[in-house]
This record gives C-alpha cells, structure tokens and sequence, in this order.
C-alpha cells in the first residue's frame, strides 16, 4: 500500500521522467466523435481529459435511475399521507435524498478506498 500511494505521489507530481502525463480538454471535433484524435505515443505521454460532465459518477448509477425515482416518488406519497400537506412532504423527501445521498457518497468513497488500496485523498 505504502510504495503504491507513494507511486502515486511521484506521478502526480511529475517526478517520473519516463512516465509523463499532460491534461487538458477535448476539442469541439473530439467532443463531437466521443474520440480522441492527438496520438502522444511517440512522445511517452499520457494524457487525461477534463471529464466535465462527471461521466464516471453518473456510471455507478447507470440502469438505476427508475429504481430510484420510483423510491422517491413513494417517499413522497407515503409522507403526503402522512402530513396532508404537500409542501411539508417535499420537503421530507429533499432532507431525505439529500442524506441518502452523503452516505452514498461517503460509502462510496470508502468501498473505492477498500478495493484499490488508493488513499481516500486522492478520491474527489
């Protein structure tokens, strides 16, 4: 675990000479085809892209979102029935999937931080 994060460290921080990296973002024709279109292999970089629209989150709940859309929708009319009053009801349900989803996010993290042996500060 230890030479591992310590790894990590020296990469991030561009310290292995063999093992280079640049990041930057798609462009409009990249975006366009979902490919990439530089080819750095003659140079030993590799190359990250900015993931601006968090593709690898949204993956964890792909297929799920009728699940839980059904789940709320419940919620709601079960705290409809219970109070009458439909704002006081929303407002059960958003206080509710708001701490569903800090513990999610916080197990999350910490079954990622388990299984890969990667140290939880480098998890965003």
């Amino acid at each position: 675990f230890n030479n591992l994060n310590r790894f990590l460290c020296a990469f991030i921080d561009h310290a292995i000479k063999d093992m280079d990296y640049i990041i930057k973002e798609k462009t409009f024709v990249e975006k366009l085809l979902n490919c990439e279109c530089d080819n750095y292999l003659t140079e030993n970089k590799g190359t990250f892209y900015i993931d601006n629209a968090k593709s690898f989150d949204q993956l964890l709940l792909y297929g799920n979102s009728l699940n839980i859309f059904i789940m709320e929708l419940a919620l709601l009319l079960a705290a409809y029935m219970l109070t009458n009053n439909l704002i006081a009801a929303v407002a059960i349900v958003y206080i509710l999937n708001k701490l569903l989803q800090h513990i999610y996010i916080n197990w999350l993290r910490q079954n990622v931080t388990t299984k890969t042996s990667i140290d939880q500060r480098f998890l965003m």
